[in-house]
């Protein structure tokens, strides 16, 4: 009798020893995990202290999170057009992305300029090509806009104030005159009586019969300084 106690009773000690390991491995595995995802969250994390995108993938769904960290906007690329514009700075030039105001003005940082001794129809200008109207202001306009919109910067020199207070200015893009540019593609006219140095220029597109000169027009509809 006493045998057939012994042989129940050992099975029974041999389940409740397993059972036992079985629970102290499953309490070092948890303890094991838990430290494991404690310290990856932690690699996860940049040091300022935002989640890194490996990091949000690996916490979705999992209540909330910190928002990923996201890199500034590239700025534009400044081609070597613009790196010789942005050099005009230093030697006194007001540098910027331009803003075409008319014709024959544009606006940099806030600032507006007159180009200097120029004279560009108005924006309503009409000119007469064999009789047939064209509308040459807006025509001019345009060739304005198409110059500076080929690159990024615009440098302009100030030279002082006209009779009705505008600061005019002598624009460059690089080394490239743009009040120069527009008269001897015959968008502009030289205005004598500012200064003769874009008279090269205007005579060049005059006998090849550029843009304006290729119409008849009023001097009454240009603009200058």
């Amino acid at each position: 009798m006493a045998r057939s106690e012994t042989n129940v009773v050992q099975p029974q000690k041999r389940g409740l020893m397993w059972a036992v390991s079985l629970g102290c491995f499953l309490i070092l595995a948890a303890v094991l995990l838990f430290s494991s995802r404690g310290k990856k969250t932690e690699d996860d994390t940049d040091p300022d202290g935002s989640v890194t995108a490996a990091g949000v993938m690996d916490q979705i769904g999992k209540g909330p999170q910190k928002t990923a960290s996201v890199s500034a906007p590239q700025k534009a690329q400044l081609d070597h057009v613009d790196k010789e514009t942005m050099a005009t700075k230093a030697k006194g030039a007001v540098v910027g992305t331009p803003k075409i105001v008319s014709a024959n003005s544009v606006q940099i940082n806030g600032q507006t300029f007159v180009l200097w001794a120029v004279l560009s129809p108005m924006t309503n200008a009409t000119c007469y090509t064999n009789g047939q109207p064209w509308k040459c202001g807006v025509e001019s306009y345009k060739a304005l806009n198409q110059l500076i919109s080929q690159h990024t910067l615009l440098g302009c020199y100030d030279k002082g104030v006209d009779a009705s207070n505008r600061t005019v200015a002598q624009c460059y893009i690089g080394v490239e005159d743009i009040g120069g540019k527009l008269v001897r593609a015959g968008w502009a006219l030289a205005d004598l009586d500012i200064d003769h140095e874009y008279n090269g220029q205007q005579s060049d597109a005059r006998s090849h019969r550029k843009g304006l000169w290729s119409s008849q027009f009023r001097m009454e509809e240009f603009m200058g300084n």
